[in-house]
């Protein structure tokens, strides 16, 4: 085979794979991208049987379909959807749901049959 036919065969391969790799990195990148419960929201109360008391919390949600939070000492990880219009993430016996109202994202908490529940503001 002609020298410049294998390096033009070579430079169009090298093209096609570029290619299809933006198009595989595209597809996996951010799943909620438009969605306005992405980014980091924090809140310093709860409120359980109905008392409020203080206590830190923050959820980092992001675009990919991912999330982190932090609970007082607890801290975990998870996958989240949009669910009727709202935030939801359900994992053994855990579930969040949020909604935003007035620029504030309104959540429950619920595990082992207890709720709590929160008022959490977008950094």
């Amino acid at each position: 085979m002609n020298t410049n036919v294998k390096r033009n065969t070579s430079r169009l391969f090298a093209a096609v794979l570029a290619v299809m790799m933006v198009f595989v990195f595209t597809a996996c990148g951010a799943k909620y991208a438009d969605s306005p419960y992405v980014g980091t929201w924090t809140s310093d109360k709860v409120t359980m049987y109905g008392i409020t008391i203080s206590y830190d919390m923050e959820m980092d949600i992001k675009d990919t379909g991912k999330f982190s939070f932090k609970a007082g000492e607890d801290d975990g990880n998870g996958s989240w959807e949009i669910k009727d219009d709202k935030f939801y993430y359900e994992d053994s016996g855990t579930s969040i749901e949020g909604t935003i109202k007035n620029d504030k994202l309104h959540v429950t908490f619920t595990s082992g049959g207890s709720s709590f529940t929160s008022t959490m503001t977008k950094k």
